[in-house]
């Protein structure tokens, strides 16, 4: 499962179905559902000692797509625990990319780069691609370029399924198919895919 959110709600969803998350490509752990967070995500705090970096500020008037800091992850494991984290550091952030056209990633990159890049290995092994929410926004060249190149099935969910069609159409994107508006009358569509696999 691949997401651009930065929330927790599939995490929470998987959960309560009784399965564990793995923030990583295929294969995964017998009852481990892959989750590749490609913005990142809230809950993948810098590993550091807390307020080692603190009290200062950050001029990115300059930056042309680099970082501030790479360290090492770590999952944080509650709500509380991401709240903590916001609240006693004044200097650093989860690793989660800017909500802009570069999509630059400030704190801990590396890990960010790593989950885009098992999106794009899974690309390679995945019988069928569902685009759930996500608009065409050419600008996202990472997300939309490789969805043009591949021969994979796309099935599209959403409210603007004539960008698709014409992202698809202009893309020479051939099995490119709208689905559905919304998720809910998409499920049965998508499980009756998978009964016969």
């Amino acid at each position: 499962m691949v997401t651009t959110n930065y929330d927790l709600l599939i995490e929470h969803a998987i959960i309560k179905s009784d399965l564990l998350v793995s923030y990583g490509g295929l294969p995964a752990q017998e009852m481990n559902v892959p989750v590749l967070k490609i913005h990142g995500s809230c809950n993948f705090l810098p590993d550091l000692m807390p307020n080692q970096i603190s009290g200062i500020g950050f001029d990115l008037s300059q930056s042309e797509g680099g970082s501030i800091l790479e360290a090492g992850i770590k999952v944080a494991r509650s709500a509380k625990e991401i709240i903590d984290f916001c609240n006693n550091e004044d200097s650093i952030a989860p690793a989660i990319a800017m909500y802009s056209p570069s999509k630059n990633v400030l704190f801990c990159p590396k890990f960010v780069k790593y989950q885009q890049q098992e999106w794009l290995n899974s690309l390679r092994s995945t019988s069928r691609i569902y685009i759930i929410g996500l608009r065409v926004h050419l600008v996202d060249d990472h997300i939309w370029g490789p969805l043009s190149k591949g021969k994979t099935p796309i099935y599209y969910v959403g409210f603007e399924p004539d960008e698709f069609l014409e992202w698809a159409r202009c893309n020479n994107r051939k099995h490119a198919y709208v689905l559905s508006e919304t998720f809910e009358s998409a499920l049965p569509k998508i499980a009756r895919h998978h009964q016969f696999r």
